[in-house]
């Protein structure tokens, strides 16, 4: 009967550790799973982040490229204007309005060297480069062009434009 009962208690004891070796066993191998799926997400997640700091670098080289050629980057043009012309809070507005006045004259607007054949041909949009030169883009709705413009601030309210080369782009209906 002694012998019995010990053996039920080592029976029982044995079916306990069999079951915890289980159990053990299935919690390790679940933890290995996660832990390589944590590896395969933190292997994305770096890979994701590599690829972001690619386009960052990419868009810094982007916004540099577009200060170049720009009036309101260009301190020494600033300096410029400022010593012979009045200190301005933002020439490049300044220039871009008074030019943009030239649109509202009725019909064409008089500094585009080319007439309109769809519409009345009027400035779109305007680059001022430096304290000297500026771009535009202009279009009559349907046929378009660029100038580039000399420019000169004859006194503190008035400036003065003057072509100096544009180009006419080919209709393609």
């Amino acid at each position: 009967m002694r012998s019995s009962k010990f053996t039920f208690i080592l029976i029982g004891l044995l079916i306990l550790l069999g079951v915890y070796a289980f159990y053990t066993t299935y919690q390790m191998k679940k933890m290995f799973c996660r832990k390589n799926d944590l590896n395969k997400e933190n292997q994305i997640l770096a890979d994701s982040l590599h690829l972001l700091k690619k386009q960052i670098d990419s868009l810094h080289d982007e916004i540099y490229d577009m200060g170049l050629f720009r009036l309101k980057f260009d301190a020494e043009g600033l300096d410029y204007l400022d010593e012979n012309y009045g200190e301005r809070a933002d020439w490049e507005k300044y220039i871009t309005d008074k030019l943009m006045e030239s649109n509202l004259t009725k019909g064409d607007n008089p500094l585009i060297p080319h007439a309109g054949m769809y519409g009345d041909m009027k400035i779109n949009s305007v680059r001022v480069l430096n304290q000297k030169w500026l771009i535009v883009n202009f279009s009559d709705g349907k046929i378009w062009g660029e100038a580039l413009f000399e420019y000169e601030p004859v006194s503190k309210d008035s400036i003065r434009f003057k072509k100096i080369r544009s180009l006419l782009y080919p209709f393609s209906p």
